[in-house]
C-alpha cells in the first residue's frame, strides 16, 4: 500500500505540533548532526511530523540511512550524509550540497556527541583530544559552516546540545563534563555576538536520559557503566527529550533545561555550589549501583 504524503496535511497550521516555530523559522528546514540514533533521530522524527525538510548527518551510516528511508516513505523531503563532524572540509562539502537543493537552512541542531569517562589519573591524552574534537570542535565547525548563510538572510537559529554534566561535575566523567561546559559557554558567547542580527541561538541542557550514548562512550568499562546507570536513573526517553526541547525552542528559551534532574542540579549549583560538591560523588555511586542491578538482571 502506497504511503500518503504527510506534507499537504502538515501545511495546515492547525495540525502542527510546534506551530510557533514557523513564526521565526518559516522555511522549516533543519540540519541535524548525530541524527542516526538517540536524540538526533527523535528530533528528526518530531520535525518530520510537522512537515519540515531535513538534512541529516551521522558518522555511522546504518541508522542514518534507515531513518532517511523511513521518512521518505512518509513523503518527507530529506537528505542524509555520512561524515565526521570534526572534518571541516566534509562538513562544508555536504552543507553546500544541501544548500544547492534546499536553498537555506534555518535550524542547525549541533547534536553529534561522544560520551567519555574514567578516572582522570588514567584518562589518556588521546582520549581527551578525541572527546573534545567531537563535542566541542564539532560544534564549532557546525556554527562556522552554517551561520554565514543565516546571517546573510537575517534568519535562523542554532541549537547546541549540551548536558547537565556542564555544571553537576560528577566524578569519573570529567572529560565529558568539561566538553559540555564548553558547549554552554560557546553558546552564551554566541548569543551576544548574534544580537540584532535576526539570528538566534540556544543551548539544550538535560540530565542523562535513555539513549544510545553508552554505545558511543570512550574510557573503558567504568565509564560505560556510569553512563548506563545515569540513564537508568531517568524516566525520560529520547522522544520525551526531543518533544520538550522543541517546546522550549518554540518558547524561545535560551537555557533549554529538560527534566527534573537537570533543573534540580541547576538550582543547587547556582544557590548551593558546595552542596553540589558533596552530592556529586553520591549521585555517581548511586548510578554505579543502578548499572550493576540492571546488569545482574541480564
Amino acid at each position: 500500500m502506497k504511503t500518503q504524503s504527510l506534507r499537504p496535511i502538515l501545511n495546515n497550521i492547525n495540525t502542527l505540533k510546534y506551530p510557533k516555530l514557523i513564526n521565526f523559522l518559516p522555511s522549516k528546514t533543519a540540519f541535524i548532526t548525530g541524527a542516526g540514533s538517540g536524540l538526533g533521530r527523535a528530533m528528526a522524527e518530531e520535525l518530520a511530523e510537522d512537515g519540515w525538510s531535513l538534512i541529516l548527518a551521522d558518522v555511522k551510516n546504518e541508522g542514518l540511512q534507515d531513518l532517511r528511508n523511513i521518512l521518505r516513505s512518509k513523503g518527507v523531503t530529506v537528505e542524509a550524509f555520512q561524515f565526521d563532524v570534526t572534518d571541516e572540509r566534509q562538513f562544508e562539502k555536504y552543507f553546500q550540497s544541501a544548500m544547492s537543493k534546499f536553498g537555506s537552512v534555518e535550524l542547525l541542531v549541533n547534536n553529534a556527541g561522544l560520551g567519555a569517562g574514567g578516572n582522570l589519573n588514567y584518562f589518556e591524552v588521546s582520549e581527551w583530544r578525541q572527546v573534545f574534537e567531537v563535542n566541542v570542535i564539532g560544534t564549532a565547525i557546525g556554527i562556522r559552516t552554517v551561520l554565514p548563510q543565516m546571517l546573510k538572510r537575517k534568519c535562523g537559529h542554532i541549537l547546541n546540545i549540551a548536558s547537565a554534566a556542564a555544571y553537576h561535575s560528577l566524578p569519573f566523567i570529567g572529560a565529558y563534563n568539561a566538553t559540555k561546559a564548553a558547549v554552554v559557554s560557546i553558546t552564551e558567547s554566541l548569543n551576544g555576538e548574534l544580537s540584532n542580527t535576526g539570528v538566534s541561538c540556544s543551548v539544550m541542557i538535560s540530565g542523562f536520559f535513555k539513549s544510545s550514548l553508552s554505545e558511543n562512550t570512550i574510557g573503558g568499562e567504568r565509564a560505560i557503566a556510569l553512563t548506563k546507570g545515569l540513564m537508568e536513573l531517568s524516566s525520560l526517553s529520547s522522544k520525551d527529550v526531543a518533544i520538550r526541547t522543541l517546546k522550549n525552542l518554540e518558547a524561545r528559551r535560551f537555557y533549554n533545561i529538560i527534566g527534573p534532574q537537570a533543573r534540580i542540579f541547576y538550582f543547587i549549583k547556582r544557590h548551593f555550589p558546595k552542596l553540589m560538591l558533596f552530592l556529586a560523588p553520591k549521585v555517581a555511586e548511586n548510578a554505579f549501583d543502578k548499572a550493576l542491578l540492571v546488569e545482574s538482571r541480564g
